[in-house]
């Protein structure tokens, strides 16, 4: 009784394995790849909203209009009309109220007192500041078109990716 004992694998056997085998790693590297390509837009994000937060919290802590007085009562409404928007002849450093950022374009992003932030080289910041509409003032039930004013900062990444921040500031 001699039995034929077989031992090992076939061609065959091995080819398949090897299939399955590449198979799982060329999705294993390409998974792999897609994480890698993907693993700055954290750091990226949280430098865009450094950035804008910066501009805001410097934005909000001027006064709301040039008609307004130091500590912002009574509102530029009730002792005088409120001022056009646009700077008043100023310059970034002296910038005193709220709409004076209107129209600002830094391409590197600046401090408050203008200087450039180095560490930001590449990015880009636009600031638009207008009344409240039609529509937000009806929604938000003010009384008067100057009760706010609608600040938009966009940073513009290096890759010319835009994220747009909006605040509003009341007129009190």
């Amino acid at each position: 009784m001699n039995k034929l004992v077989s031992h090992g694998f076939t061609l065959v056997e091995t080819i398949v394995a090897m299939l399955i085998i590449s198979i799982a790693a060329l999705a294993m590297a390409s998974a792999l790849g897609f994480a890698f390509s993907r693993s700055s837009d954290g750091l990226l994000e949280a430098k865009v909203v450094y950035i804008a937060q910066s501009y805001l919290e410097e934005i909000q802590a001027r006064r709301y209009d040039e008609a307004t007085p130091s500590g912002g009562t009574p509102p530029c409404q009730t002792l005088a009309p409120c001022s056009a928007l646009g700077p008043d002849s100023e310059s970034r450093q002296n910038f005193d109220d709220v709409d004076d950022y209107d129209g600002l374009l830094d391409s590197p992003p600046r401090d408050s007192l203008n200087q450039i932030m180095s560490e930001f080289t590449g990015f880009s910041v636009a600031v638009a500041v207008d009344y409240a509409d039609a529509a937000q003032i009806a929604a938000w039930n003010l009384d008067a078109a100057t009760d706010a004013k609608v600040v938009s900062v966009t940073v513009t990444t290096p890759d010319g990716q835009t994220r747009p921040f909006v605040m509003i500031r009341g007129n009190y």
